[in-house]
């Protein structure tokens, strides 16, 4: 727990905050840095957008998201469960936001505001899809069986954020849905399987 006037700070290092409850109050600031939430737990689930008392779930609602201050925001782990948008988030004070699980990626009922950039490592489908959404650079890879289909409220550029690159499928198709053009800064892969833009589309990069 991170009362309200508690703070936690870094200028010259990475943050890691890893619990399986997490109650944030205070400031978390990492100038520059990255700051990474995770489950002590592997398997559990993640919620973002409530906070309550689920079992097995690290729940981080949106203004617990609103109080880190960093270059990057982790949330989650190679081994973490499966992750959930359940109400609308916007990480205001942060610039990227990557996601991680070894599990699936749901957006539907909550949305991801801001238009900050966002990656996506995930063991399954990605699923993004809520008709808010409002991502600036966009970047997903999955290791596992799964198509990935991602929603924006207006233009997009697919391309790096956080390391990540493009987006890549180990097995599924990929589907993008913007109102507005879709920059294509880095490459879009997939096994095999179908690959579609409904949207404008430009070549950058």
């Amino acid at each position: 727990t991170l009362t309200t006037g508690d703070t936690i700070s870094s200028i010259s290092g990475a943050l890691t905050i890893e619990a399986d409850d997490m109650d944030i109050s205070g400031t978390v600031t990492a100038t520059n840095q990255i700051v990474t939430l995770r489950s002590s737990t592997a398997g559990d689930a993640i919620n973002l957008g409530t906070n309550g008392v689920v079992a097995n779930t690290l729940e981080l609602n949106a203004a617990e998201l609103n109080q880190i201050s960093a270059t990057t925001l982790r949330v989650g782990a190679a081994g973490a469960g499966a992750i959930t948008v359940s109400q609308n988030i916007t990480p205001t004070n942060v610039n990227n936001l990557h996601l991680i699980t070894g599990s699936t990626v749901t957006g539907t009922a909550g949305a991801i505001l801001g238009n900050k950039n966002l990656a996506i490592e995930a063991g399954g489908a990605v699923d993004i899809t809520n008709a808010s959404t409002d991502v600036s650079t966009l970047a997903i890879v999955t290791s596992g069986t799964g198509d990935v289909a991602f929603t924006d409220t207006d233009a997009l550029t697919i391309g790096t954020v956080d390391g990540v690159a493009g987006i890549t499928t180990n097995d599924g198709a990929v589907t993008i849905n913007s109102t507005g053009t879709t920059t294509l800064n880095s490459d879009i892969v997939t096994a095999g399987t179908a690959i579609t833009l409904n949207n404008d589309v430009e070549i950058g990069n």
